[in-house]
This record gives structure tokens, C-alpha cells and sequence, in this order.
């Protein structure tokens, strides 16, 4: 960590984006453990927000995984 950001920070009780020394933050990315173009691909058509919609909306889970799947197949053909 370079000196300045060791001493520098952000206002008390805001949020902030600095980099962080004491690692705080949880590094993910979506739709992993997929492969990069089908994860890229996941999370550009919104397949995991679109399952929740379609599941809160009264859908039963197996039909929305089965829509899911479909989707991802559709992806790995592409």
C-alpha cells in the first residue's frame, strides 16, 4: 500500500471506494464458477435477476431452472 492512501481517507461514516489496506471487501464475480464467456453472458442477459422475477412472479423453482438451463444451453451453442 503507497504511503499516501495509508494516511489519506475518507470522511468518518460516509462510504468509500479507497484501496483497501485491511481487506475488508469480498472480491467476487457473477455467475462463477462458469466459464468466462458463459458468465459474461449470464450476467449481460440478466439470467439470475430474471429467475428471481420469474420465481417471486409464482413460477415454480423447477420451471424457472428449467428456463435457466435453457438459456445457458443456448449460450454454449453460441
Amino acid at each position: 500500500t503507497l504511503k499516501v492512501w495509508a494516511e489519506e481517507g475518507p470522511p468518518k461514516g460516509t462510504l468509500y471506494h479507497y484501496p483497501n489496506p485491511h481487506n475488508h471487501q469480498t472480491l467476487s464475480i457473477a455467475a462463477a464458477p462458469a466459464p468466462p464467456k458463459i458468465a459474461f453472458q449470464i450476467y449481460t442477459q440478466a439470467i439470475q435477476t430474471k429467475m428471481i422475477v420469474r420465481h417471486l412472479q409464482g413460477e415454480p423453482m423447477e420451471k424457472t431452472l428449467a428456463w435457466a438451463e435453457s438459456e445457458v444451453e443456448g449460450f454454449l451453442r453460441t
